[in-house]
């Protein structure tokens, strides 16, 4: 089995400042911040690859 990619999820308070942040630092947007039913959430690819889910709510 090849494990293509891991999505981490963390849950943030402000998620529109941590989008921010990311991409000063660098990190791409792959889904920009929206409200779900489950909270709002974005997508940031860092720098070294990672792609991490932030939820808010």
């Amino acid at each position: 089995m090849t494990i293509t990619s891991v999505v981490v999820r963390r849950r943030v308070a402000d998620l529109d400042a941590v989008v921010a942040r990311g991409e000063a630092a660098g990190a791409e947007v792959v889904a920009a911040p929206a409200d779900t039913p489950n909270g709002r959430r974005a997508a940031l690819r860092h720098p070294d690859g990672a792609v991490y889910e932030y939820v808010s709510g």
